[in-house]
This record gives C-alpha cells, structure tokens and sequence, in this order.
C-alpha cells in the first residue's frame, strides 16, 4: 500500500494505491505477459515515423487489433507499462482504493 501512485500521483484522503492482478472481461485492449516465445522482442514505445522506439527488451504485450478478428500485438519494455508491473510472473495494475477503517496507510 502506498499513498504515492504508480505515476507519483498523490493519493487523495482517505484512499491509498494498491497493486491488484489485472483482470480483463474482453481480450480486445487486453496485456499479457510474455512468454518464452515471444522473448527478444523490442519495447515500442515512442514509435512513430522516423523514431525507432525505445529499444529495451520487451516483457509484455498489448492487443492493439479493435475490432479486429485476430490480435494485433504491441509490445512494450517494462519501464513503459503505463501503471502496470510484472509481480510473480503476473501483471499488476495500480489502483486507487479507500482505506479501511483500522487500516494504515
């Protein structure tokens, strides 16, 4: 528990930052850690025209596809997991929670 976020936010009164399993009803937009086979890839985030990307070592993935029938991966290193972190080979999403009471912060 802590009462500074994943991005160095401050957590409002009465509330507290907590790394949770991330869970997904759809696979659409849906990160997955990567596996064995997927190993070597680059991180890309940055990427756009004429830019390379960052360059790291990927660790997870992201389905980029909409609408589409077949997934469109992205992967990405783990500086770059937007206010997510690999614990335990699972992937953790920061949130926001109220502290119980009898709780500490």
């Amino acid at each position: 528990m802590s009462t500074t976020g994943n991005l160095g936010r401050q957590a409002p009164d009465g509330h507290h930052w907590v790394w949770r399993p991330t869970v997904y009803a759809e696979p659409l937009h849906a990160w997955e850690v990567l596996t064995a086979d997927d190993l070597g890839r680059e991180c890309r985030y940055g990427t756009r025209p004429g830019n390379r990307g960052c360059g790291e070592q990927a660790v997870a993935r992201l389905n980029l596809a909409g609408d589409n029938q077949w997934p469109v991966w992205a992967h990405y290193c783990e500086q770059h997991l937007f206010t997510r972190r690999i614990i335990d080979g699972v992937l953790h999403t920061c949130v926001l929670e109220p502290i119980q009471a009898g709780e500490a912060a």
